[in-house]
Order: structure tokens, then sequence, then C-alpha cells
């Protein structure tokens, strides 16, 4: 049984050929694939865009033993496109497993519209749900006719959806909390997550922590930009929030704020948060981490709400975390410099109680040397020989920066400010 999901219209004369003809058809020298997974019968793609889309898919079609494809036609012949792009998966031969699992999307250009079948696995994965939360982030570039975008977008969206059902989630608005790193105890997990929710449901900004084991090749930034795009993140029409990532692998954090996260969680904001809960992480103490990091998330939001956002020049006065570590932390960077201090006043003290012994004094002057009235001076010329004068720019300071949060746009096309690192 196979699934095709209707889109609504939106927006390549040569109907789709059988498997091997299509492979003989989409041959690329610049394409090095082992299966093809790119079927432009329309040419509506460049070979870069071709080269740069089969590496995504492919990656994630070997990594989930699965085929997500992408095909182009300039019309159906006539057949409901729906029927067509069915049959077209099956003449491809795609199916990544014994139950030939697989999906492919399916464009077009005569009718401006998109359809998508699915077999095998990916019937469970990719549900009625899961075709309306993608729907919403190809319609614009499909309409546009920007279909690099939109078939970009989809394989990031594919990747999502198959993320959460290894977990044994079929497509659903993703939990705040999800430890796939396997970093934290399921009891903490649950604390964490019933923090979250109350946070994020009182304060109408999503808070959220996703752990993971390894991203692959992809950032960071844009792994946890596309995490909580695709999961059904948002509880206003902003979509307002910020996403905490940490994946082992390479030791990788990152954040992502978006609609009212934006403004909330500033770059001045974000860089406090991380150096509150880094020495945690550093140390391997997650739960602490990530449950220091909500309570900062929950007062943040409070501040932005009630005054002002957390920004440069005004961040929190007091730490959140206990105040024996904050004074451990303290007598740490004290106690060198009470040292150095100490040091150079012991020797300035020698240097006085040296000048009380000494008989004769250095001279600074030549003619402190000199006899007093001994050699008199009738005439005296100055003579002006040269000038010689620099001017140097001085750039005005980057100190003088109002703060603010910087921002960019991930792949769906949303916009996220957020910031990465490793610790």
């Amino acid at each position: 049984m196979m699934l095709t999901c209707a889109s609504s219209a939106v927006f390549a004369d040569e109907s789709p050929k059988s498997g091997a003809e299509a492979s003989e058809s989409t041959e690329d020298s610049t394409i090095s694939k082992t299966k093809d997974l790119i079927f432009d019968y329309a040419n509506l793609l460049s070979t870069n865009d071709k080269s740069n889309l089969f590496n995504k898919l492919e990656t994630i079609s070997l990594s989930n033993k699965v085929d997500i494809a992408v095909a182009t036609v300039e019309n159906t012949g006539g057949e409901e496109l729906t029927n067509f792009t069915m049959q077209t998966y099956l003449d491809l031969g795609l199916g990544g497993d014994e139950q030939n699992s697989g999906i492919l999307i399916c464009y077009s250009v005569e009718d401006k519209d998109w359809q998508v079948a699915a077999d095998g696995v990916m019937l469970d994965v990719f549900t009625d749900e899961g075709f309306a939360n993608m729907e919403q982030y190809l319609e614009t570039p499909f309409a546009s006719g920007d279909i690099y975008t939109a078939f970009d977008r989809y394989g990031s969206i594919m990747e999502a959806f198959l993320l959460q059902s290894k977990q044994g989630n079929i497509y659903k608005n993703e939990l705040r909390v999800v430890d796939r790193g396997d970093i934290i105890d399921e009891d903490k997990e649950a604390e964490l997550l019933k923090m979250c929710d109350e946070i994020s449901e009182r304060q109408g900004v999503e808070v959220v922590i996703i752990t993971e084991k390894s991203i692959g090749n992809r950032t960071s930034q844009a792994y946890i930009d596309d995490y909580y795009d695709y999961s059904g993140f948002g509880l206003d029409d902003k979509r307002s929030g910020i996403a905490f990532l940490i994946s082992m692998e390479n030791r990788d954090w990152a954040f992502s704020t978006t609609g009212d996260g934006i403004p909330y969680f500033t770059d001045a904001g974000q860089s406090y948060i991380i150096s509150e809960i880094k020495g945690y992480l550093s140390d391997g103490d997650y739960y602490k981490a990530f449950d220091l990091y909500a309570r900062l998330c929950d007062n943040f939001i409070t501040e932005a709400k009630e005054n002002r956002p957390f920004d440069s020049g005004h961040l929190p006065e007091h730490s959140l975390r206990p105040y024996s570590e904050v004074a451990f932390g303290r007598f740490i960077v004290i106690c060198p410099v009470s040292i150095v201090i100490a040091f150079l006043i012991w020797l300035i003290i020698c240097g006085l109680e040296k000048a009380k012994l000494t008989s004769v004094s250095f001279k600074g002057q030549a003619d402190d040397y000199i006899k007093r009235d001994s050699i008199v001076i009738n005439k005296r010329n100055d003579t002006f020989l040269y000038k010689n004068t620099t001017k140097r720019y001085n750039p005005p300071s980057e100190s003088s920066s109002s703060g603010g949060s910087s921002s960019h746009s991930s792949s769906s096309g949303s916009s996220h400010g957020g910031s990465s690192g490793h610790f």
C-alpha cells in the first residue's frame, strides 16, 4: 500500500521514464552517486543545485535506509497528479529496503502543483499531520518558482520526521525535552520536561532542550534551527521560543531563538546564559546545566516583558547558581589577584626603605653636577630646525554598540537568532 498526499496548487513535455531509462537520463558527470534520487525531467535545477541536493538527500537516505527522492516534470500527460506521482515512484524503482521504503515529491510545471508519494516505513513516518507541517514551508518557494529551495527544505523536513520516528514517535508536535544523547536519567528528563512545559505555557514562549549523540556533518546552529522549525513548536503566530542543543560527538552546544525569543534573548544574554551553565556541561553534570538554563530562560522572559531584555550593560546582578559555587568561583579569581597586589605593595615598601639608606642619590640632570655660578653665559640663540607632525586615525570604539540580537535565516526561511560553540 502506498500513501499520497494532495497539495494545494501553489505555483518540467516529457513523462518520467522507466527506472533504467531514468538513471540514464539523469546521469551527470559532476554528481557521484550510487543511486538516483533526483529526476529533473523539466530541467528546473542547475548542475550545482543537483550536486548540493543529491549530497543532502543521499546522506539522509543512507543513514535511514530509505530513499528520499525528488522529481520535476513538464506535465503529467493528462493524468491526475496524485496517481501520476504514485506510478512514478514505482516506475523509478525507489525503495531503500525490503519494504521498498521511500518517499518522492513530484512537481508539475503545467499544473503548478506538487505531490508526495510514500511507501514502506515512510507510511508511518510521513503522516497527514506531517504533510500539513511541511506544506507551510514549501508553499512559498514553489509559488515563486524556487524549486531548489523547496526541495532542500523537503529534505530537512524528512530528516526531522525520521529523527522523531527513531524515538518511537510518528510526526507530532515534539516534546520540549528530548534526550537522544542519553546523557540524563529518565526521571530527571521527566522533571525537566515538566519544568519546560510549565514555563512555556505560562510565558507563552517555548523553552526547548534537545540532546543528540551526533548531528552528522551539519553545523549545530543549522541543526537546532531546523529542529525547532520542523517539530511544530510555537504557541503564538510568531512561533516564539528558544531551543538549546547539546551534541555529544564533538561536544557542541547551540541556541536558536525565534519570534519574540529573538529580542528576549539578546547576543549578550545568550553569552551570559552559557557562561553560567558551561561549567556544569564541562563537568558532565547535564541535569544541573539544563535545570539552570530553564530557570534563566524564565527570568529572561519575565524581565523582557516587565522591564526590558537583558543585554549589554543590563545583565542579571545575581547568579542563580548556589552561593557556595559562586563564592568559590570568586575566590579562585580573587586569590591570585590578591597575591599579585600584595607583591607589588611589598616591592614599593622595599624601594622606599632602600631609598632611606642611600647617602648619595642619583642625579637625573647634567647641571646637577656643575658648581653653581662657575659658568656665565652672556649670549644664547635658539635656532628652529624642522617640525614633524604625525596624524593617526582613531576609529569609533566597538564597545559603543547598543547590543541587541543578531539574526539569520534557517533552511525553512524562518528568521532565527542564536549562537553556538563547544564545551
